[in-house]
């Protein structure tokens, strides 16, 4: 933290930039279980307000949710942090502002997406609404041929793998779309064509259950193409269209969780992801476009740094290998900004 002090301080001789550290990326597990914020384990489930499974009830979305008027201010906010203090909390950069929801955990990978995409999948295995064949099997196999003529047509590069039914759902959990090589971004990538299957299902039987699913699945694409088309910055349209369709993401999933607790079936959970997404997102979505500060990046960099790391793991000395890890990896990235390379 004092190095970047130093860099946000004035530019010394001889010093051609600086740096202001301005936001921390990172998933809700990091944030909770290393930097203590508030957990989402916990009963008070959330660090931006006081809902939780009883009194406040974290998975009510309308305008009169009591959750809503007990959303903290800053100093409530870093009061709810795990004591002692992380150096990074405690510092006086952090702030209620710092810490950034990243849509590849929150959405993409085992988030909010990954379980309408899995939930509405399933649906349609089980009970072949709009998928033909006589058998879970059958229907699945229509599903994964369909997904490939989709991907053709609409020139897809992140494909999800041919999907079997574990892909789909563990025994005695609920619906997600997982597996080894389901990632977020093919995860991401199946949005489409999840939206076009569903509207093929509620032009075939439109029941309410049908069409709540299609009004998530239809407010997730419409948010995902608003962040991916907008600039660092949304326009007051823009968050005005976040807001309004992160209202109809959490009030079709609620009643779609209502639906099918009354037939006995476990599908779409309101987890917490679902109640940050809702209550909380369209405000940070109002300092810079969330697609700005997601963690792709850094994934990407650690894939890069586990190559490096590998690489300087072969002779002698490994008992050094972090220090000349370390000394490629920065020699590598003065290398790219110089344009050297």
């Amino acid at each position: 933290m004092r190095s970047f002090d130093k860099l946000a301080g004035p530019i010394e001789p001889r010093q051609d930039w600086g740096a202001i550290l301005v936001f921390l990326g990172s998933d809700l597990e990091y944030a909770c279980n290393d930097l203590g914020m508030q957990s989402y384990n916990e009963a008070n489930l959330c660090a931006e307000c006081g809902a939780n499974g009883s009194t406040l009830p974290h998975n009510a979305f309308s305008d009169g949710a009591l959750w809503r008027p007990s959303c903290h201010d800053n100093d409530a906010y870093i009061a709810k942090f795990r004591k002692p203090l992380h150096p990074l909390v405690a510092h006086g950069w952090f702030n209620k502002l710092t810490y950034r929801y990243d849509l590849l955990h929150m959405w993409d990978h085992h988030g909010i997406t990954s379980t309408a995409v899995g939930s509405i999948f399933q649906h349609h295995v089980k009970k072949g609404t709009c998928l033909p064949g006589a058998n879970q099997q059958e229907r699945l196999d229509f599903l994964n041929e369909d997904i490939k003529a989709s991907y053709a047509m609409q020139g897809v590069t992140n494909k999800l793998p041919r999907l079997k039914l574990s892909n789909l759902h563990r025994e005695g959990d609920f619906p997600d779309l997982h597996g080894q090589a389901v990632k977020a971004a093919n995860t991401r990538a199946a949005v489409p064509y999840c939206k076009a299957l569903q509207a093929r299902s509620v032009a075939m039987d439109a029941t309410p259950i049908e069409k709540h699913m299609f009004k998530v699945i239809e407010s997730i694409d419409a948010c995902y193409k608003l962040f991916y088309g907008a600039s660092e910055w949304l326009t007051e349209a823009e968050l005005d269209s976040v807001r309004r369709h992160c209202k109809r993401i959490g009030n079709n999933w609620q009643m779609l969780s209502l639906i099918t607790a009354e037939a006995l079936e476990r599908s779409w959970p309101c987890k917490p992801k679902l109640h940050y997404t809702v209550a909380h997102l369209p405000r940070q979505a109002a300092l810079i476009n969330p697609r700005h500060v997601q963690g792709y990046g850094s994934e990407s960099m650690v894939g890069r740094m586990a190559k490096v790391y590998k690489h300087s793991m072969d002779g002698p000395g490994r008992h050094v290998v972090q220090k000349k890890y370390m000394m490629k990896y920065r020699v590598g990235a003065l290398l790219v900004w110089t344009g050297a390379v």
